[in-house]
C-alpha cells in the first residue's frame, strides 16, 4: 500500500513523538493519590526500560514501603547532567520509609540494589531499613560498575547489636572497580549494623577514587563506622560517630588510602577497645601530602584503644587534633598515639593534644620508629595520675616530658599538662598551658568549630579557645597511698594547677575527711603561682590513721574569683592497715649453744616476726618460738603482725610467652609463712585456638618455705622442664593457673585475652571444672616484647595492673614485687620492734666414738665420760657406762650441773657381715627442726623410695602409729602432731647403709 506524501510525513512525525515519550524526564511521582507510579520498584523498572532524556527526579510520597528495590544495568541518557534522583516529596526524611526485613537467607541480602553500572544515581531525604535481628541485615548493596553515585540526608538504620558480621554492614561496596568514582554520603545518619559504610576497591593498583563522606552521623556501629580499603583522594570531613561497647571498633579505618586523602572536622567519641582512626599502608604524596587535622578523638571503657594508630603509610600531616584516651587498660596497646611499627616514613605530627588518663600511654612507639617523622613537635602529652608512663619507645619507659625530650631530641617545644576538656566526650579545653603554644600550619586557618585561628600564636588542639582570667584547679591527690600502713601523722596532699591568665595568691586549699572519723583541713597558699604553673600543696595537719581506718578525701580549691569549677575538686577513697599491739618478752634469755629456742608472746591472732636489726632488715623466722643457729650472744628484734585467715600465698610471678629464649613460668611464695602446697598443680593454656584446651602437663606442687622462688620452662636441657612445649605465642592469647587440691584456683593470669573470653572460659584441670569469676577482672594484660611480664607491687587485684614489662629473670624475685603481700599469711604493718637479748651458754660436749661392726657373741663397754650431773641411755640407764651385747642404735643424753645444758650422742652396733655405711646429711634431710606438727624428708629419691624410716623417743622407744606419706613432689611428710615435746630420733635403714638423725618437737 502507498501512502501520500503527507500522510508519510506524519507517520514518521509520530513515531519520533512516541521514541521521545518513552524517555523518563522531569518530576514523577511515587505512591499517594493519583501518582505516576504506586511503588518504588515500578518507577525503577520503567526507569531501566526506557532510560532518561533529561535529569528525572521521583517524589517519594510520605508513606513505609515494604519493598526490595533492584536497580540495575546502565541507564540510556544518564549523565552529570540526566541525574536520576530518589527522594520525598516532602524533604523529610523521616516520612518516606523503605522498609525489608532481615533474612536468615544469605541470598537478596539488601533493601536496595544498585548494580551494573547504573550511573548518576542520589538518594536523598529517605529512610532505608532492615528491621528484625537476623543474620542478614544489609540495607543499601551498591555492586560494580557504579558511578557518581550519592546519597545524602537520609537514613540508614538496622539492628542495633554488638554482632560484626559482613552481612549486617548497613551500606556495602564489595568490590568496588577503579572506574565507580565519586561516591558521596552527604549529611546521612546511619544507625546500627556492623560496618556502617564498607567500601572494598578492587585492588591497590585500581584504586576506587574520589569518596567522599561529609557531615553525617554515625551511631552505635558495632564494628567500623567508615571503612575504605584500596581508595584514592578520599574526604572524610566533619562527621559525628559514636558507637556501643564493643570490641575492636574503629571510627575510621582506611587501608591503602593513597595520594592526598583528608580526615579532617570529625568527631570520633565512645571508641571502645579500639581505635578512632586507624591507618593501614596509606600513603600520601610528597609535595601534596594526605591531612589528618581538627579532629576529636576519644576512646573509653575496659580494655585497651587508641586514638590514632598507623602502620607502614607515608606522608601523612597531622595537625591540630585532640584525643582522650581514658580506656582503663595498661600496656603498649593502650595509647592515644599508636605507631604500630617501623615502616612508616614522612610524618609530620605537630599541635596536637594527646591525652590517656585512663591508664595507659601518650604515645606508643616501637624500636626504629624515631626516624619515622619529618616532625614531632609543639603537642601536648598528658597522662593521669594513675599511668607512671607518658611515652614509652620500644621496651623503654619516660614517665616526664623531660625524660621524652632527653631520649628523642624531639619535641623541644612540647608541652605536658591536663588540657582541661569540658568532658571526656566534649574535647573543648580550657587551660592556658595549651593557648597560644602552637605553630602556624599553613592552610588551615580555623579550628573544628569554625573559629579563626590566631596568625601568629595558635593553639595546641582542635579547639581555638581563649582561656579564662581566673582559673585555678586541681590535678591529683598525691598522698596519701591508698592500701598501706597506717601513721600517726598521715600527710595529705594535692598538686594544684593554674589554667588562668592571672597569678593567683593567698587562696585556700581545703579537704573534707569522712569514714572512719571526721576531719576538715585547711591549707592557705602563700606562694604565688602563675599562669600554666603547678605546685605542691601539703596539709600542715596531719591524720591519725595509726590504728586502720577507711575514708573519704574531698580536696578542693576555693578560690572566690574562680570562673571554671569543674576542676576544683579531686576526690578519693584510701584504706589504712592498722598496727596490732606491741608484743612481750623475757630479755635476756638464757640458752644452751645447742638448744636455743627464743620466745615472745603476741596478742591472740597475731603473729611475730624477728629480725636481725631495730629497723629494716629481713624477716628471719614467724612464729612465737624461734630457734636460731647461733653460738654467741645476740640481740634479736621482734615485732607483731597481724595474721590473715590464709596460711599462705602462693602466685604467678613471672610469665615469658614469646620464646626468648624459651616459655617458661615462675611462682612464688609471698607470704612470710611456710607454704604445704602438695596437690596443687599449675596449669597452662594449650594453644591459642580455643581457651578451654588446657597442656596435658601439670607442674606437680609441694612445699615452699617463706619467699621461695621456682619456675617451669620449656628449654628440654634445664632441669626445670616443664615437661612438654608450653605453646604460647608472642602476642598471641593464653592463660595460666594455680588450683589447690579441692579444685579452687588459687591465682589465675590471661594476657592479650578479651575480658568477655575470659568471663566464658571453662577449662577442666585435675578433673574440676575451672570458672575463672573474680579471678581476673578485665581484658588481660599485654603481653611485653623482649622482656617478661612480671607482677609488681604487694597487692593481687586480679587484673592487667599487677603486672608490668622487665628484665627477664626466671627463678629470682622480681624488682617491682614485696616478698610478703598485704593480708597474706601475715599482715604487712608491723607493731613497734622490742629487743630480744640472747645469752649463750657453752653446751657440754659428749662422744660414743665411732660405729661399732663386730662378730657374734660380743660385750662392747659404751662410755659417756665422767664428769656430768646425769645420764641418761636409750636403754634407760642412768650410769656413766653400760654393756650392750646386741647389736642396736644406742644414744645417750648428758646433762651438765653447772649450767643444765645437755647434749646427745649415738653410736650404732652392727654385726660386721659387709660394707655398712653411713647416709650422710645431703644426702637424705629432713625440716623444720624444731618442728610442732610435721616433718618434710627430702633428698635422694631412690633412698626414699627403698628406705625404712622409724621414730623413737630418747628412751629408745619406737613411737608407734606414725605413718610416712609420700607428696606428689616425691617427698616424705610425716604427721608429728600427736608426738609430746622432747627429743627424737630419726632412723633411716637403706640395705646395709644407715642414718640417725636427732629432731626437736616443741609446740
Amino acid at each position: 500500500m502507498k501512502f501520500p506524501k503527507s500522510t508519510l510525513v506524519l507517520l514518521i512525525f509520530v513515531a519520533l513523538m512516541n521514541g521521545a515519550i518513552a524517555q523518563l524526564s522531569g518530576p514523577y511521582t511515587i505512591g499517594g493519590a493519583g501518582p505516576s507510579y504506586s511503588t518504588i520498584q515500578a518507577a525503577v523498572t520503567d526507569l531501566q526500560a526506557v532510560g532518561v532524556s533529561g535529569a528525572v527526579v521521583f517524589n517519594i510520597r510520605a508513606g513505609t514501603y515494604n519493598e526490595k528495590i533492584l536497580l540495575g544495568g546502565n541507564i540510556t541518557g544518564s549523565s552529570a547532567i540526566n541525574t536520576i534522583t530518589f527522594k520525598a516529596e516532602n524533604g523529610d526524611s523521616s516520612s518516606v520509609i523503605i522498609s525489608d526485613t532481615s533474612s536468615a537467607n544469605a541470598s537478596n541480602n539488601f533493601t536496595w540494589l544498585i548494580n551494573n553500572g547504573t550511573d548518576y544515581v542520589i538518594i536523598r531525604n529517605l529512610t532505608i531499613e532492615r528491621t528484625g535481628t537476623l543474620a542478614n541485615s544489609t540495607v543499601l548493596y551498591v555492586g560494580g560498575g557504579t558511578k557518581f553515585f550519592q546519597l545524602r540526608n537520609c537514613v540508614i538504620r538496622a539492628d542495633v547489636s554488638t554482632n560484626t558480621a559482613a552481612t549486617k554492614n548497613l551500606v556495602t561496596f564489595p568490590l568496588a572497580l577503579s572506574g565507580d568514582s565519586s561516591a558521596i554520603f552527604a549529611n546521612n545518619l546511619f544507625i546500627g549494623g556492623s560496618i556502617a559504610v564498607s567500601i572494598n576497591g578492587q585492588s591497590q593498583a585500581n584504586p576506587v577514587p574520589l569518596v567522599q563522606f561529609t557531615n553525617n552521623v554515625f551511631q552505635n556501629n558495632s564494628l567500623r563506622a567508615i571503612s575504605i580499603a584500596n581508595s584514592s583522594s578520599v574526604t572524610i570531613s566533619g562527621n559525628t560517630i559514636s558507637t556501643l561497647a564493643s570490641t575492636n571498633f574503629r571510627g575510621v579505618s582506611l587501608t591503602h588510602a593513597l595520594h592526598n586523602f583528608t580526615v579532617t572536622g570529625n568527631k570520633i567519641t565512645g571508641t571502645y577497645a579500639g581505635d578512632a582512626l586507624y591507618l593501614d599502608s596509606c600513603n600520601g604524596d610528597v609535595g601534596n601530602e594526605a591531612l589528618i587535622a581538627n579532629n576529636f578523638f576519644q576512646a573509653q571503657g575496659t580494655g585497651t584503644s587508641r586514638g590514632i594508630s598507623i602502620t607502614q603509610s607515608t606522608s601523612i600531616h597531622i595537625y591540630y587534633n585532640t584525643i582522650n584516651v581514658t580506656t582503663t587498660g595498661t600496656g603498649v596497646n593502650n595509647a592515644a598515639f599508636r605507631l604500630i611499627n617501623a615502616g612508616n616514613t614522612l610524618l609530620n605530627v605537630r599541635n596536637n593534644i594527646f591525652v590517656n588518663t585512663g591508664g595507659g600511654l601518650a604515645y606508643s612507639f616501637p624500636a626504629g620508629t624515631l626516624g619515622n617523622f619529618s616532625a614531632l613537635n609543639y603537642n601536648d602529652l598528658y597522662v593521669g595520675p594513675n599511668s607512671a608512663t607518658l611515652v614509652r619507645l620500644d621496651v623503654n619507659n619516660y614517665a616526664t616530658i623531660a625524660d621524652w625530650k632527653t631520649a628523642s631530641l624531639l619535641e623541644a617545644q612540647s608541652v605536658s599538662g591536663d588540657p582541661h576538656f569540658v568532658s571526656s566526650s566534649d574535647l573543648h579545653v580550657d587551660n592556658a598551658i595549651v593557648n597560644n603554644n602552637a605553630i602556624v600550619i599553613s592552610g588551615i586557618t580555623t579550628d573544628i568549630d569554625g573559629q579563626l585561628r590566631s596568625g601568629t600564636t595558635p593553639d595546641i588542639g582542635a579547639d581555638e579557645f581563649t582561656p579564662l582570667l581566673n582559673n585555678l584547679g586541681l590535678i591529683s591527690i598525691i598522698s596519701p597511698i591508698s592500701e598501706t600502713c597506717g601513721d600517726s601523722a598521715t600527710r595529705v596532699s594535692v598538686i594544684i594547677n593554674n589554667s588562668g591568665l592571672t597569678s593567683q595568691s593567698g587562696f585556700s586549699v581545703k579537704a573534707d575527711i569522712t569514714g572512719t572519723f571526721n576531719q576538715s583541713l585547711t591549707q592557705v597558699y602563700s606562694g604565688i603561682i602563675t599562669t600554666n604553673q603547678t605546685d605542691t600543696v601539703y596539709f600542715s595537719t596531719t591524720l591519725n590513721t595509726y590504728a586502720g581506718a577507711i575514708i573519704d578525701i574531698v580536696a578542693y580549691t576555693s578560690l572566690g574569683s574562680d570562673q571554671y569549677h569543674a576542676n576544683d575538686t579531686m576526690r578519693g577513697s584510701y584504706t589504712f592497715f592498722g598496727y596490732p599491739n606491741t608484743p612481750t618478752a623475757v630479755s635476756p634469755q638464757n640458752y644452751c649453744s645447742n638448744n636455743v629456742m627464743i620466745s615472745a608472746t603476741a596478742d591472740s591472732g597475731d603473729a611475730l616476726a624477728w629480725f636481725e636489726q631495730a629497723a629494716g632488715g629481713n624477716i628471719l623466722f614467724i612464729g612465737n618460738d624461734f630457734s636460731p643457729p647461733i653460738i654467741n650472744d645476740t640481740t634479736f628484734y621482734v615485732e607483731a603482725r597481724t595474721r590473715s585467715s590464709i596460711p599462705g600465698c602462693l602466685r604467678i610471678t613471672e610469665i615469658m610467652p614469646d620464646d626468648s629464649p624459651s616459655d617458661y613460668i615462675e611462682i612464688q611464695n609471698v607470704s612470710g609463712e611456710v607454704l604445704d602446697a602438695t596437690g596443687w598443680v599449675v596449669a597452662s593454656s594449650l594453644d591459642n585456638s580455643n581457651m578451654d584446651n588446657v597442656n596435658a602437663n601439670l607442674w606437680q606442687l609441694g612445699q615452699f618455705s617463706p619467699g621461695q622462688v621456682r619456675f617451669k620452662t620449656d628449654a628440654t636441657a634445664d632441669t626445670n622442664y616443664w615437661g612438654s612445649n608450653l605453646l604460647w605465642t608472642g602476642g598471641a592469647s593464653s592463660w595460666a593457673m594455680i588450683v589447690d587440691n579441692f579444685g579452687s584456683i588459687v591465682d589465675f593470669v590471661a594476657w592479650d585475652l578479651p575480658a568477655p573470653t575470659i568471663l566464658n572460659m571453662h577449662p577442666v584441670v585435675n578433673g574440676y571444672t575451672m570458672t575463672i569469676g573474680s579471678e581476673w577482672v578485665g581484658d588481660g594484660y599485654i603481653s611485653c616484647v623482649g622482656s617478661s611480664n612480671v607482677r609488681i607491687g604487694n597487692m593481687d587485684l586480679n587484673d592487667a595492673s599487677n603486672w608490668a614489662c622487665e628484665p627477664i629473670s626466671p627463678g629470682v624475685q622480681n624488682a617491682g614485687i614485696s616478698s610478703i603481700f598485704m593480708n597474706c599469711g601475715i599482715g604487712a604493718c608491723g607493731s613497734p620492734r622490742i629487743p630480744v637479748d640472747v645469752t649463750i651458754v657453752p653446751a657440754p660436749s659428749v662422744n660414743l666414738g665411732n660405729d661399732i661392726m663386730i662378730g657374734t657373741p660380743f660385750l662392747v663397754t659404751l662410755d659417756a665420760g665422767s664428769g656430768f650431773s646425769s645420764y641418761l641411755w636409750s636403754t634407760g640407764a642412768t650410769t656413766q657406762t653400760i654393756d650392750v651385747s646386741t647389736y642396736d642404735t644406742y644414744w645417750v643424753t648428758i646433762t651438765n650441773g653447772t649450767n643444765n645444758c645437755s647434749s646427745t650422742d649415738s653410736i650404732v652396733v652392727s654385726l660386721n657381715v659387709g660394707v655398712n655405711t653411713l647416709i650422710g646429711a645431703n644426702e637424705i634431710s629432713f625440716y623444720p627442726n624444731p618442728s610442732k606438727d610435721k616433718l618434710v624428708i627430702t633428698g635422694n629419691d631412690d633412698l626414699l623410695k627403698n628406705s625404712a624410716f622409724s621414730i623413737t623417743d630418747i628412751r629408745g622407744r619406737e613411737v608407734n602409729g606414725v605413718q610416712f606419706v609420700r607428696a606428689a613432689s616425691g617427698d616424705l611428710n610425716v604427721d608429728i602432731s600427736s608426738m609430746n615435746n622432747g627429743i627424737y630420733f630419726l632412723q633411716i635403714v637403706s640395705g646395709n647403709r644407715s642414718a640417725i638423725q636427732k629432731f626437736v618437737v616443741l609446740k
